[in-house]
């Protein structure tokens, strides 16, 4: 085999390994809307207050515990591809609820 073939088969490789499944609403990728939720959360729940690094993840903890396990599992059965995309995208939790309740849900359907 040539190295230009090798080379052709590594590179897609690792493009197949390192393509974002943005079509796919996952348990992983709910989590991480989770996760996202929490830090635009702390974001707006902190800004112009002097807290320490371990109040903040005190407050993230607790986001996390309230949202938890429950929140990932309802996703992947409400969320759409597109839904999650603009959700993880958002800037602001507003922006994240406005995604989330567009007329395209699973649920609407």
């Amino acid at each position: 085999m040539g190295p230009f073939i090798r080379l052709g088969i590594v590179c897609a490789i690792a493009t197949i390994a390192c393509t974002h499944h943005d079509d796919v609403v996952s348990l992983d990728r709910c989590a991480e809307l989770r996760d996202h939720l929490v830090d635009l959360r702390i974001g707006e729940a902190t800004v112009g207050q002097n807290l320490s690094a371990a109040e903040i993840a005190d407050h993230r903890a607790s986001l996390s515990t309230a949202l938890g396990e429950a929140f990932v599992q309802s996703c992947t059965q409400a969320y759409t591809a597109e839904q999650l995309r603009c959700a993880l995208a958002a800037l602001e939790t507003d922006d994240a609820t406005t995604c989330a309740n567009t007329a395209d849900s699973k649920e609407g359907r």
